[in-house]
């Protein structure tokens, strides 16, 4: 599907000729352009209710991140709607010669107020998807493709909403939680039996898990951390509990929770070499079980620009004394 590809605009062009009530225009309307944005009216889209949607493209300057400037790439737009009489639109924004894009939909709202009537305009966060190759574009794919001619207004704006990915995404955590219950063990912790800690234990994970998502989301993780394709090229994924001692483990304690001028690969020689395998990272060239393939230092450098998180939630706290509970059901490795 064009959300895997780099944008083209015959292609989203096309896209919603297919899907919508689509009229483009003889040759694109320039609509503003300061130097580092150039905006382009491509046609319209008429809802199923009479509704228009002005098509818009921005060709966005090099120096401008579409992934991190969603806020105001849309804002830009929405100054550019307010100006004319319209309900809405929908644009796409590039910038020549990179992968990443980005799909956004705007509308106004009329409601109902003691003094009259007042515009309210959708939220900056809830209308847009980034695309294009190395993006996670299923989500995306799966609404999208959903667009129809039958659609009012609040049916476009429905699809584009987060609402009900929230709603399937936490049925989805709930149902993950159950199932690793029975899959996973921990090390004893604080001196506390197994089975006393073992679903604190992993509410802890999975609290930490969706941390760092959300510090991938804002760029503050490189995406490559999560990239499976990637990660089979430096670690050795076949061994027990790869990713999570190599990537998770070295991500929360020696990454999140050191500050940048103390990280650094553990030293075997230390009486306490358990603990610093979790306080500095671990599993290097010379590690006695070492999971990357590439140099302690191509190591480091995945995790070179993740900021320091002085909060607690990465703080390590297994007892360096305790060894790891044996296995139990189908787990495979010991996590904390």
């Amino acid at each position: 599907m064009i959300w895997e590809q780099q944008y083209s605009r015959e292609k989203f062009l096309e896209f919603l000729h297919n899907k919508l009530y689509f009229e483009r225009y003889a040759a694109p309307k320039p609509r503003y352009d300061d130097g580092k944005v150039s905006l382009l009216e491509l046609g319209t889209v008429t809802t199923n209710d009479g509704k228009r949607l002005l098509v818009h493209e921005a060709i966005i300057d090099k120096g401008i991140n579409i992934a991190r400037n969603r806020a105001g790439l849309r804002n830009l737009v929405a100054k550019e709607i307010d100006a004319i009489v319209e309900e809405g639109a929908i644009a796409s924004f590039h910038t020549s010669g990179r992968e990443n894009w980005r799909l956004s939909f705007l509308a106004k709202e009329y409601i109902a107020k003691e003094g009259g009537i007042e515009m309210q305009e959708t939220s900056t966060t809830r209308y847009t998807y980034l695309l294009g190759p190395g993006v996670q574009t299923r989500t995306a794919g799966d609404r999208l493709s959903q667009l129809d001619r039958t659609l009012a207004l609040s049916g476009i704006k429905k699809i584009f909403s987060v609402e009900p990915l929230n709603k399937e995404f936490y049925e989805g955590l709930s149902k993950w939680y159950q199932e690793a219950k029975d899959k996973i063990y921990f090390p004893s912790g604080n001196g506390e039996a197994p089975e006393q800690n073992e679903s604190t234990n992993l509410i802890r994970l999975v609290t930490r898990i969706l941390f760092i998502w959300f510090l991938k989301e804002k760029d503050l993780i490189g995406q490559d951390l999560f990239d499976r394709e990637k990660i089979d090229k430096i670690i050795h994924y076949e061994k027990e509990s790869s990713y999570y001692k190599a990537i998770l483990q070295n991500l929360f304690f020696a990454t999140l929770n050191n500050k940048m001028g103390k990280r650094r690969f553990a030293r075997k020689e230390t009486q306490i070499a358990h603990m610093e395998s979790k306080i500095y990272y671990e599993y290097g060239k010379n590690s006695q079980n070492p999971l990357f393939k590439i140099s302690d230092s191509k190591a480091m450098k995945l995790f070179s620009d993740i900021p320091f998180l002085n909060g607690g939630l990465f703080e390590c706290l297994d007892d360096a004394t305790a060894p790891p509970t044996p296995p139990r059901g189908q787990a495979s490795g010991w996590l904390l």
